[in-house]
C-alpha cells in the first residue's frame, strides 16, 4: 500500500506546504463542530490539535510532531529530536482586526501578540540550526443575526457583543471578513511572506460561524533582527 507520507525538510519547507498539511487536518472536526467551538470560545487548542493528531498519524517515519514543545506550539522534530519546524499559533474574531486600538496598540494588540511569536521563533532558530518557522493566525466570525436559538444568543455565544458589534459597523459578515482581510494584509506585509486558507463554514443553533487562517513564514532578516 502507497501512503502519502507528510515528510518534512526544513530546507525546502515553504508556506504552501504548511497550508497543504491544515487543509488535509481540517476533516477531523465538522463544520458545525468547529462551529460549536468557536461560538463557545475561542479555539486555538483545538485547531492546533487537529493539525497534531493529523501529522501523528501521516509524518514520514522518524519524525514526530510535539504540542507545547519548549513553550512553542506545535513542533515537528526528527528521530534525534531535533526541531524541523515550529509553527506558532493565535485565534482572534473579524472585529478584533478592524478595531485599531486592538489590532496595533499596546502589549495585548494583534501586532504585539505577533512580534512576541516571531521573537520566540528567532530563539529557536538561534538555538537549532536550519529550523523553519511558521505563525498562523486564524480569524472567525458568529452572525448573530440569524440565531433560532430557544434561549437569548448571549447565554450561548462568547463574546457575542463582540461579533454583533463587528457585523453591525461593516454592515453584514461578508463585508467584515472582507475589511478584516485588508487590515490583517497590511500588517502581515511587514513581517514576511504569507498564504490564506479558508477553514470552515458551518452553523450553530441558526447561527452562520465562519473560519479561515493566514500563515505567515516571518523573513529571516527579521529573525535575525529579533535575535540581536
Amino acid at each position: 500500500m502507497n501512503v502519502n507520507y507528510e515528510e518534512i525538510s526544513p530546507s525546502d519547507i515553504h508556506i504552501s506546504h504548511v497550508r497543504g498539511m491544515i487543509s488535509r487536518s481540517l476533516d477531523r472536526i465538522s463544520p458545525d463542530d468547529a462551529a460549536y467551538l468557536f461560538a463557545t470560545g475561542k479555539s486555538e487548542l483545538e485547531i492546533r490539535n487537529a493539525l497534531a493528531i493529523h501529522l501523528h498519524h501521516n509524518l514520514a517515519p522518524g519524525q514526530i510532531a510535539i504540542r507545547e514543545w519548549k513553550r512553542h506550539d506545535l513542533a515537528i522534530l526528527d528521530s534525534a529530536l531535533h526541531p524541523l519546524a515550529i509553527i506558532e499559533g493565535k485565534v482572534w474574531s473579524h472585529t478584533d482586526v478592524i478595531t485599531r486600538q486592538k489590532l496595533m496598540n499596546g502589549s495585548k494588540s494583534i501586532r504585539a501578540e505577533l512580534e512576541n511569536d516571531i521573537r520566540k521563533l528567532a530563539e529557536v532558530t538561534d538555538t537549532y540550526s536550519g529550523v523553519a518557522g511558521f505563525i498562523t493566525i486564524v480569524l472567525f466570525s458568529i452572525d448573530i443575526d440569524e440565531s433560532d436559538s430557544l434561549v437569548e444568543y448571549r447565554d450561548v455565544v462568547k463574546y457575542a457583543s463582540l461579533h454583533r458589534r463587528g457585523i453591525k459597523s461593516m454592515k453584514g459578515l461578508e463585508n467584515l471578513m472582507h475589511d478584516a482581510h485588508g487590515k490583517l494584509n497590511d500588517l502581515l506585509n511587514n513581517y514576511g511572506e504569507f498564504i490564506y486558507l479558508p477553514l470552515w463554514a458551518g452553523s450553530f443553533h441558526g447561527m452562520t460561524v465562519k473560519s479561515e487562517i493566514f500563515i505567515l513564514k516571518p523573513e529571516r532578516t527579521l529573525l535575525d533582527e529579533y535575535r540581536s
